[in-house]
């Protein structure tokens, strides 16, 4: 069975180099990735692939983002996440986002999930570098005040499933129907636009998978 890592990396005027990041965790996984699976596919549109340079590809895998570019009109490229159950060439898969480093091995992230009961896992919790649990009420008050798992969406694994499938339905809808969901189903919002960590975490809270996730 397939295993591997997928993220999204686009070119954004405001933001910066996505795909320049892309090509630095690419090449953390290479180095730290010893005991495990290391490869990292890449989303990006043709466009970006046009602009891409050539050696990046030594190291990804490209991934060009199919039907329509969701992000388009948008400086922070999230609006396509959603595809990656629909993009990744993987039967199990760990979604990130294109700017983190690996300097370890994390081979037993693959065990933790191949022990569990349930095909989808999304972070909830971080530590900081002193392996302390970092306190993020400060800027995720938003979460509790709305019911919403705290989830990390940057840390996300999943295996193909029916389950999986649905989640990512789930996250489909509240993207293209933002305005709804938001209205609807948050006490709190101070976000024009949809994030993928509130997204996740709303899809979690109607399905009803806090406890499984």
């Amino acid at each position: 069975m397939s295993k591997g890592y997928f993220t999204f990396a686009q070119y954004s005027k405001k933001f910066g180099d996505y795909p320049r990041m892309a090509y630095a965790l690419a090449l953390s996984l290479k180095a730290s990735q010893t005991k495990g699976p290391s490869d990292l596919t890449v989303g990006m549109t043709e466009e970006d692939l046009e602009k891409l340079p050539k050696h990046y590809l030594d190291v990804f895998d490209v991934k060009i983002i199919p039907w329509t570019d969701e992000a388009v009109m948008h400086n922070w490229k999230l609006q396509n996440e959603w595809k990656v159950y629909h993009m990744t060439p993987y039967d199990e898969t760990i979604k990130l986002d294109a700017d983190m480093l690996f300097t370890t091995d994390v081979n037993y992230y693959w065990e933790i999930m191949k022990a569990r009961n349930f095909p989808i896992g999304v972070c909830n919790k971080i530590h900081t570098f002193r392996d302390t649990v970092g306190d993020d009420t400060y800027y995720r008050r938003g979460f509790s005040e709305n019911q919403f798992y705290n989830a990390y969406s940057a840390l996300t694994y999943f295996k193909k499933s029916k389950e999986a499938l649905l989640f990512y339905l789930q996250v489909e809808d509240i993207y293209r129907d933002w305005e709804k969901y938001s209205n609807e189903f948050m006490r709190i919002n101070t976000n024009d636009v949809a994030y993928t960590d509130e997204v996740y975490g709303m899809a979690i809270r109607l399905l009803g998978w806090e406890n499984k996730v």
